[in-house]
């Protein structure tokens, strides 16, 4: 087990409700179909946590829910669930209730394990490769790229969080048309500064990014490079190499580093794009059909088969990329997850089909995640965007614009299969409409909180280490409203799991937007009623008060860090 691994309340419940449905019904609830068994309630008035399984177990044993419900409720309370104070019927549901000794020694719990509060060993040694981003080098990367950056950094952040051993990677298509063009586009305005004229390609990048480049051809070549016979291709590979170092730049800027940068022609030269296709000819896989070599995908599902090498010899799009999955198992990675634009769905079931082919479990270990188009928006109007025409927001300006904060909180906050809007004008609020804002200032308030008890000599400044309050507290002080909220740390660690598991950072942004509204509220309502305020007169009530404060501000900090967003102490 991981360091700091968090006793999962869930867990431990499941379990339990699993064995006393099996003694005492005579059914296996451990299934798919019964999950998720146990899950929080919407409205903590409703208890902790909630489960609907007597509505499944209605259609088995052909009884009505409530009636189950009631009948497990004795059940429950005699196998006496550890950290449980009482278990309800609602209708159908059973509503679960966790004990206040629990809650008082969860505040330690929290303060205790600081950071790796919310860690669980769901992944624990499994390898995972993250393949993310891979924008074509031919130009800046856009919003498109940068949701999938702020997504795949936030997923490989939660994987590591929850066990797994992660690599992220980012694949770079180097070869094909559009290096091709890039390449054209270069030289076209390289002879154009050298006072030459080459046409324009008519699918050239026409950005003032390839002037630059075309500069750059110029400074390293001179007049020769007009003399070379392969001309386009040397300022296709200065093309692609300085614009990798760009992105490469801004990408870190987002707070996004890659582990490996994997090259497509790096790998045709490897020899292993041929060597995936000779495995594929040994198992009888391959034929040839009017000059082309094709695949036999109607095998695996497909409604036809598959071109690998054209007649020309030169490979289709599908053959390095069913090459490059082989190799990433070949490195030793248990699970791949893809990160790809939604234009991509059919090369997605392609690849599977490839590597079924060649003998890999493609539905078991291979996770696809289609990342949907992002609009910006400006005043209300569409920023239209194409990088061919140079009419794009680029990742650094939006970075410039809004702050990486507000940037990579944006792109996190919808699933990742939904259209996102990005707001560029709410996105620069400094306002509690603005959700990143609404969260950092719920931490920066409770810093506020420790100024004023220090000020106000109810606690010493010392107390206050690593912007935290770490003195000691009575936690038979608390009172409801501060139990409200520790109820809410609790659910973090499931929440985490459950992001992981799901590969959803929605659920993390939703977290952090309920964990930060309950302190908001909590906030305001000690400003109304002065018997609720965290800092009051009497010291030990203070206390208390500040140090359940400081467990929401560790768990904040930890949930903004997952999502590479920073949790500053003043706003």
């Amino acid at each position: 087990m991981m360091a700091g691994v968090t006793p999962n309340i869930v867990t431990i419940w499941t379990d339990a409700l699993v064995e006393l449905v099996r003694k005492n019904l005579g059914v296996d609830v451990s299934g798919e179909s019964f999950q998720p068994l146990i899950s929080p309630t919407l409205d903590l008035k409703f208890g902790d946590y909630t489960t609907g399984v007597c509505f499944k177990l209605g259609r088995v044993l052909r009884k009505g829910p409530p009636q189950l419900a009631k009948e497990l409720v004795p059940r429950v309370e005699a196998v006496k669930l550890p950290h449980l104070a009482k278990v309800e019927a609602a209708g159908g549901y059973l509503n679960l209730t966790l004990a206040r000794a629990y809650l008082e020694r969860l505040v330690d719990s929290v303060h205790q394990l600081a950071g790796e509060y919310g860690q669980t060993d769901r992944f624990a040694g499994v390898r995972v490769l993250l393949e993310y981003v891979s924008a074509n080098p031919t130009g800046p990367l856009t919003i498109a790229a940068a949701r999938q950056a702020a997504v795949g950094d936030t997923l490989a952040r939660l994987l590591e969080f929850t066990g797994a051993s992660v690599t992220r990677e980012y694949y770079v298509n180097d070869t094909g048309g559009q290096i091709r063009n890039l390449g054209l586009s270069i030289l076209s305005r390289a002879a154009d500064l050298a006072g030459r004229k080459l046409p324009f390609p008519e699918e050239g990048y026409r950005g003032e990014y390839v002037k630059d480049l075309a500069g750059a051809a110029l400074a390293a070549h001179g007049p020769a490079l007009f003399d070379k016979a392969d001309a386009a291709q040397v300022c296709a590979r200065l093309g692609r190499d300085e614009l990798m170092k760009s992105i490469a730049v801004d990408l870190k800027a987002f707070g996004v580093e890659f582990d490996v940068y994997s090259s497509q022609e790096a790998l045709e030269k490897s020899g292993k794009v041929e060597q995936t296709l000779h495995v594929l000819k040994q198992k009888g896989l391959i034929f040839d059909f009017e000059g082309a070599q094709w695949l036999r995908t109607t095998q695996f599902g497909d409604d036809k088969d598959r071109v690998m090498v054209k007649s020309d010899g030169s490979y289709t799009y599908r053959t390095p990329d069913i090459a490059y999955h082989r190799d990433k198992f070949e490195r030793g990675f248990d699970r791949l997850i893809d990160l790809l634009g939604p234009d991509h769905r059919q090369e997605a079931k392609e690849v599977a089909m490839g590597l079924k082919a060649l003998g890999i479990d493609a539905d078991r270990r291979v996770r696809v995640i289609f990342v949907e188009h992002c609009r910006l928006m400006r005043g209300g109007e569409e920023v239209k965007m194409s990088k061919r025409l140079a009419t794009y927001v680029t990742l650094r300006e939006l970075i410039d614009e809004v702050g990486v904060d507000a940037a990579r909180y944006f792109f996190l906050m919808r699933r990742v299969e939904s259209h996102l809007d990005f707001d560029l004008e709410v996105a620069k609020k400094q306002s509690l409409d603005n959700p990143v804002y609404y969260a950092q200032y719920a931490q920066a308030r409770i810093c506020s909180a420790y100024e004023k008890a220090i000020e106000k000599g109810v606690v010493q400044a010392t107390d206050v280490r690593g912007g935290l309050f770490a003195g000691g507290a009575d936690p038979r002080l608390l009172d409801d409203p501060e139990l409200q909220l520790i109820r809410m740390l609790e659910r973090f660690p499931q929440t985490a799991a459950e992001a992981a598991t799901d590969l959803d950072t929605a659920k993390v942004t939703s977290y952090v937007y309920s964990l930060s509204g309950a302190f908001q509220s909590y906030y305001t309502d000690g400003n109304k009623d002065p018997a609720k305020r965290m800092v009051t007169d009497d010291a030990a009530r203070t206390a208390a008060r500040l140090r359940t404060a400081a467990a929401v501000q560790i768990v904040l900090r930890t949930a903004l860090g997952l999502l590479g967003v920073s949790a500053p102490s003043k706003m």
